[in-house]
């Protein structure tokens, strides 16, 4: 119990920022609540109810069978499909994994429908991130790269204010300056064709960071409905039985600083955002 409490106290935005003066009750009552466990089990409760009171809604714990069920579920990569004449959606999914060869073959997937569909988008393209609940946000921004002009496309900042810049150069993202990821493929320019993204209340976290950063470009109109309002940054820790501890540490914001407290709202509110998106992108045909 006491990883967990450190590890929260150390990260937690919401202990920084708001309960900072109340949290040794919080740790207090938590410790006297699990004295008697035997087990890391034992102590999910109290850990589940520390988060709620302390942490905000995006931090969370999971148990390792909840871990082992998420691992063996399907895998989607990115797709892409003609939508009208001349216009492609590329549709960004989920993406939790960490494992190079996994990173890469998601990466790779977005790059090569891009590509697919090049040739035929007179008019523009269409990003999907409906659905898509988060999870590994470099991928994530990696794939939709080639829509992006180089440069600092979204930041996070902490509990004491501090800032960390997110940014895209030469098909690699990094923060502050130190690449997290990159790749070697060479996906056709597209940061000045019209962009339209679609968003719904199932968007969320690394989903957020994505369209955060794409709202970041020109010419670019969101469509659908608020996001999830989980654009926030977390980082996790394994606890002894291998459950894993995620704490909300940061706050997701534009390039302008302007931060996303809540849901993100669409600069177009529609209950059908795929249609509203192509007759936008129809009026920027460039033939």
């Amino acid at each position: 119990m006491l990883q967990a409490l450190s590890f929260i106290e150390e990260n937690s935005y919401h202990v920084a920022t708001t309960l900072h003066a109340d949290w040794e009750q919080v740790e207090q009552s938590a410790l006297e609540r699990t004295f008697e466990a035997q087990t890391t089990e034992d102590t999910y409760p109290v850990i589940a109810d520390v988060l709620r009171k302390a942490t905000g809604d995006h931090s969370f714990l999971l148990t390792p069978d909840e871990i082992a069920a998420a691992k063996s579920g399907e895998r989607e990569a990115p797709s892409s499909i003609m939508v009208g004449r001349g216009i492609a959606t590329l549709t960004i999914p989920a993406f939790n994994e960490t494992a190079g060869g996994l990173v890469t073959e998601y990466v790779n997937s977005a790059i090569e429908e891009i590509a697919a569909q090049d040739a035929e988008v007179a008019c523009g393209w269409i990003v999907d991130l409906r659905g898509n609940g988060g999870g590994n946000m470099f991928p994530m921004l990696l794939s939709v790269a080639p829509f992006m002009p180089d440069g600092h496309v979204m930041s996070f900042s902490d509990g004491t204010g501090e800032e960390t810049q997110v940014s895209l150069a030469d098909m690699s993202v990094s923060l502050d300056g130190e690449t997290q990821l990159s790749s070697a493929r060479a996906p056709p320019e597209l940061s000045n064709q019209p962009l339209a993204v679609l968003q719904s209340g199932d968007t969320a976290s690394s989903a957020e960071a994505t369209l955060i950063s794409l709202l970041s470009r020109d010419n670019v109109r969101s469509f659908g409905g608020p996001s999830a309002g989980y654009a926030t940054g977390n980082v996790s820790t394994r606890l002894p039985d291998g459950a894993m501890l995620a704490v909300t540490q940061s706050q997701m914001l534009s390039p302008d600083g302007t931060p996303h407290s809540g849901p993100i709202a669409p600069n177009e509110p529609t209950d059908d955002p795929k249609q509203a998106a192509v007759d936008w992108l129809t009026t920027q045909c460039s033939e």
